[in-house]
Parts: C-alpha cells; sequence; structure tokens
C-alpha cells in the first residue's frame, strides 16, 4: 500500500501500560519502516467499565471474547479519522498462524512416546506445582496442563484448551434437570462432519468453520458498525482460502515457523525492494 499509494497510509493500534500486553512498539517499527501515518491509542483501565456496558450494548447477546474490548477501542480510535479499514483477520487461520498449529505438531511427536513415559513426565511437573509458588508454580501448571492434554485425542484437547473455566468447574455448575446441549457432545457432533484425518487439517476446519463466523468475525462486525466504521479482510479473499486449503501443511508451517509462507513472501519482496 505504501509503495503505490499517493500519500502516507493512516495506520492505527491500541497499546497499554502493561508491557506484558503491549504491540504497540512493534506496530511503530512497522509504521516506521513502511513511512506510514500511525496513530497510537491506548485502553485506559478507568474506562473499563463504560466499555464492558457498550460492549454488552452492541452484542446484546452473551459474547466470551474478551478482545471485543481493544476491539471496540481502536474501532472508535480509527472512525475519527478514517471511515473505512482494512484489517489482518483471517491471516492466521489461512496461513496456520497460531499457536495451536505448533500445539498440534507437539501432540503428534509427544504422542509416539511410551505410555509410561507420558505418564510419568506430567507427574513430574504436577509434583513440582505443589513444592513451589509464584511464577514457577504458574509454569509448572501449564506444563503439566500441555502434556496431559498432548495425550488425548484432537476433540478432547480442543476441549481442555478452549474450555474457561476447566469442565469440571463447568460441569459443577450446571443443573443436570435442566435441559443443556453438553459441549462435548456439540464438540463431537461438529467434528464429525469433518473429513480431514490429520490433526493439523481438523484445526483448520475448526477455525474456518466455527471460529471465524461465529467469534472473531462477529467480534470485528459489531465492534466496527458500533461506530460507524467500515472493515475489509484481504485475507479473506475467496481466492487466497481457495488456494492455501490445498498447501500441503509441512510448507504452512516450515518446522515449528508459524505463517512460514508469508513470512517467507515477505523476505523475498523486501530483499528485492530495498
Amino acid at each position: 500500500m505504501s509503495e503505490i499509494s499517493s500519500y502516507p497510509v493512516k495506520t492505527f493500534t491500541i497499546g497499554y501500560d502493561e508491557t506484558e500486553y503491549d504491540e504497540s512498539k512493534l506496530a511503530a517499527l512497522v509504521a516506521d519502516k513502511f513511512k506510514t501515518e500511525h496513530f497510537v491509542g491506548k485502553v485506559q483501565q478507568a474506562s473499563f467499565e463504560e466499555t464492558l456496558d457498550n460492549i454488552a450494548f452492541y452484542y446484546d447477546e452473551p459474547f466470551g471474547d474478551s478482545s471485543a474490548i481493544p476491539t471496540g477501542y481502536v474501532s472508535k480510535f480509527a472512525s475519527n479519522n478514517v471511515k473505512m479499514v482494512l484489517t489482518g483477520d483471517g491471516g492466521d487461520e489461512v496461513l496456520s498462524g497460531y499457536p495451536a498449529y505448533q500445539g498440534v505438531r507437539f501432540a503428534e511427536l509427544y504422542g509416539r512416546l511410551p505410555q509410561i513415559i507420558q505418564k510419568i513426565v506430567p507427574m513430574g511437573f504436577s509434583l513440582l506445582n505443589n513444592i513451589s509458588s509464584g511464577s514457577i508454580r504458574y509454569k509448572a501448571q501449564r506444563y503439566e496442563h500441555l502434556l496431559v492434554s498432548a495425550s488425548k485425542d484432537f476433540n478432547s484437547r480442543l476441549l481442555e484448551k478452549r474450555a474457561k473455566p476447566d469442565l469440571s468447574s463447568i460441569r459443577s455448575i450446571i443443573n443436570p434437570d435442566i435441559y443443556t446441549w453438553p459441549i462435548t457432545e456439540f464438540i463431537n457432533e461438529f467434528m464429525s462432519k469433518c473429513t480431514y484425518k490429520n490433526d493439523f487439517y481438523k484445526l483448520m476446519y475448526m477455525n474456518f468453520k466455527y471460529d471465524l463466523p461465529n467469534d472473531y468475525l462477529v467480534k470485528v462486525d459489531r465492534m466496527s458498525m458500533a461506530y460507524s466504521l467500515e472493515t475489509r479482510l484481504p485475507f479473506l479473499d475467496h481466492r487466497l482460502i481457495e488456494f492455501m486449503i490445498k498447501v500441503d501443511k509441512k510448507i504452512k508451517m516450515n518446522g515449528w515457523e508459524r505463517k512460514s509462507i508469508l513470512k517467507n513472501t515477505w523476505q523475498k519482496n523486501y530483499r528485492k525492494n530495498y
């Protein structure tokens, strides 16, 4: 865009005071590289309650994606300067950018180990969890959970990763006398329509068929429309999707590198043009 535009491209991002979550410095590097007219807003704790009320109003239904909050912030922020924006939505789905794809690869490798090792290693982290505290205990819990879930089938891992809070806590608060559709049955029925056998492609199926239409695109559409901002999503061009679905997983994710195709394409163009 910067190369073909006769005027500086406007770019927008949202930052945080908490450095753990803040990506505004990375965005600034990109803006500087391509000489964009860059705008940086910041999510403030003081306005959180008001923002949450706005989100509840505009969604008008239960919606569990917390990233709706910064999406609302950046949409409001951008709408003060432009009427239409391009977003990167779909990039992780089309180009296998989520860490979950690395998780699938790890589960495949871990599943090849003898069963006795798969049982002993998580027990070690469980022991460390019981005798430690602070960040060490937190990491031990994470690794224990990762290893235990890696030994399970794809649908079970999907439930373990996405359930917040954990499944046992959810079951404990649901009255069995009131009809509900158990999440386990929902996931199993949903994935039964998937014809892929490999877990990598099963995750891709879930991203395309469930996550985008029921979560991510809903989130962006509601929050952008709340501030009369039009969004366009280049990564979801049907021609790109139809092509990328046919690309082998080894090319999509070279070793442990996510978004390999996008990174290689950018590097080749960068070397050529710069």
